[in-house]
């Protein structure tokens, strides 16, 4: 089957990666680094091949996704950097997928705030919570994210409304490949962001967490900010 060739192609360009420090470009997007969930939906999509094709390279780029991420903070340029306008590039391409999906998004962000680490990496950490909110928010409901300044740290928070969270899954919610929803357990996603995002956020001297409280959840990181 010509489908399935390319799942395998695809798989074993996904396989070297996994071993090696695979620098292709035509790699790492086929592996949908950028935007991993999305990537291997147009793989199931476009290909037509079987759920179990897609499982299996899901699970290959999934391993190297992780290896990526371990070694990208530990890379991380230390240099000043506008949060603010990072998060609002962050902002750009999901304008379009909240609309079309029925969200509101409610965007509250202090300009001029500065920390010190790696823009790309920290934009990516609001793309990752805005993937989430986009992801399990309830329908029709409306997504806020805010950036401000409380003391000495710049604070970002993403809020939406969805199922509660028990209180005991909260800090399970930032391991790899876990997932607090059941009915998502088996879906499109792999339950990576939230690492990835608290891997980043720990290189940066951060915190990040989550609460949950009558269907209000809301993901906060906390940064080092820089003066004025």
């Amino acid at each position: 089957d010509r489908d399935e060739e390319r799942v395998a192609r695809l798989a074993r360009s996904a396989t070297a990666a996994c071993v090696g420090d695979c620098q292709d470009e035509q790699v790492l997007a086929s592996l949908g680094v950028g935007n991993f969930d999305a990537c291997f939906v147009c793989v199931r999509d476009d290909f037509q091949c079987s759920l179990e094709a897609t499982a299996i390279l899901k699970d290959l780029g999934a391993k190297y996704v992780v290896a990526r991420a371990d070694r990208e903070p530990e890379r991380a340029a230390r240099c000043p950097v506008d949060w603010s306008a990072a998060v609002e590039e962050a902002l750009l391409p999901f304008e379009p997928l909240y609309f079309e999906k029925g969200l509101g998004l409610d965007t509250s962000l202090a300009p001029g705030i500065r920390v010190r680490g790696n823009a790309d990496q920290l934009r990516r950490v609001a793309a990752i919570l805005l993937d989430n909110g986009q992801k399990y928010a309830a329908p029709a409901s409306v997504v806020h994210i805010s950036l401000h300044r409380e003391g000495r740290r710049a604070v970002l928070a993403v809020t939406s409304r969805g199922d509660t969270i028990p209180p005991q899954e909260l800090p399970k919610l930032f391991k790899r490949f876990y997932r607090a929803d059941p009915e998502h357990r088996h879906g499109e996603g792999c339950g990576l962001g939230l690492a990835i995002a608290h891997r980043i956020v720990t290189a940066h001297r951060g915190r990040i967490w989550a609460t949950s409280h009558q269907g209000i959840n809301t993901f906060y990181v906390s940064l080092p900010a820089l003066r004025h």
